[in-house]
């Protein structure tokens, strides 16, 4: 099956232009193993756009991911993104020189397995970079998951990050245990660390955390929500607290 979307917007500031711009979408799935999806931006530069872009026509952002599934348990992912920032009636008067407008790159690639006895795990590797920048920024990320951990609705999760980018290289071991509650209620805790050194003068700094959190629904679509952390390390020692309470339309 083939999807394909084609959409035109127009945002005005009174009766200035702020934003004209096609929006297209192509996705492609032939209902066994295959998905493909493709998006992207177009701009249309007029009035005070077209002296600040010097074209009439401009790409904002492109999109491509692929996905194959070799079979129940072994699935597999690439996907490329091309995105830059684009001036609106709010950031016309700041100079070029101040705005950033180059491209970010990215590139991703992504396998996941499957396993026995609710066991999940996946690869990810990824490279970024910024049109101008001189060097590429390199992300990891390895994780295992295992549902029903003690009793049904338990889950434990084990990621492990690592980076290297212009400033920094570094890693982020952490580990959630979560607990889903019937009735929509929901309980986390989740601990790590933030270990990492600074490229210019090759300081190792570090941070660490535990965090607790917490969903509950009231009535209707009522619901409160927040969150406990307390974190320490180099660079910041103290807690947080965030609490929430809204309603779902």
């Amino acid at each position: 099956d083939v999807y394909k979307r084609q959409d035109y917007n127009a945002i005005y500031h009174d009766k200035t232009v702020s934003r004209k711009n096609f929006y297209i979408q192509t996705s492609f799935n032939n209902k066994t193993n295959l998905y493909i999806f493709q998006s992207m931006e177009v701009d249309m530069n007029t009035s005070w756009r077209r002296e600040k872009e010097d074209k009439y026509i401009s790409l904002t952002s492109f999109y491509l991911s692929a996905r194959y599934k070799f079979s129940k348990t072994i699935r597999t992912g690439l996907s490329y993104d091309n995105r830059k920032n684009f001036y609106r009636y709010e950031t016309r008067e700041i100079p070029e020189d101040l705005y950033d407008l180059a491209f970010r790159h990215g590139l991703s690639a992504d396998l996941s397995l499957s396993l026995p006895q609710d066991y999940f795990t996946s690869l990810r590797l990824g490279i970024k970079k910024r049109q101008d920048d001189s060097e590429t920024t390199y992300i990891g990320r390895f994780s295992l998951r295992k549902r029903n951990l003690f009793y049904k609705n338990w889950t434990m999760r084990f990621n492990l990050n690592g980076y290297i980018n212009y400033y920094t290289k570094g890693w982020i071991p952490s580990i959630y245990i979560s607990k889903r509650i019937p009735g929509g209620h929901y309980l986390s805790l989740n601990s790590g660390m933030n270990d990492y050194k600074v490229k210019f003068d090759g300081q190792s700094r570090s941070r660490y955390w535990v965090r607790l959190n917490g969903h509950i629904q009231l009535f209707g679509r009522s619901y409160l929500s927040g969150f406990y952390s307390n974190e320490w390390g180099d660079d910041f020692k103290g807690f947080r607290v965030l609490a929430e309470i809204g309603y779902r339309f």
